[in-house]
């Protein structure tokens, strides 16, 4: 798969590398799978390296990317935060 990811959930970073001919639709499916993954740190800080990508990507996309990740973010944010307010009610 042309999209990775490498996941340090001490620091809360992810580095995401797409390598090849990886294509917008690809690169969203990854940051929507990520934010159903528990593991998915909050806060959340995403290193997008584009540096082995085949095309260079449109600021357009760049911008849907953006906004994926920042979908991502608020929902992990927002997982930790009903996790607390569980907690507080146990």
């Amino acid at each position: 798969m042309p999209v990775t990811d490498r996941l340090d959930v001490a620091s809360g970073l992810i580095h995401t590398r797409c390598a090849g001919e990886t294509t917008l639709p690809e690169v969203l499916d990854h940051f929507r799978v990520l934010s159903e993954d528990p593991q998915c740190p909050a806060p959340l800080d995403v290193l997008l390296d584009l540096s082995e990508v085949g095309t260079v990507p449109m600021s357009g996309q760049l911008r849907e990317v953006a906004g994926q990740i920042a979908r991502v973010r608020d929902r992990a944010e927002a997982e930790r935060w009903l996790d607390a307010q569980r907690q507080q009610g146990a």
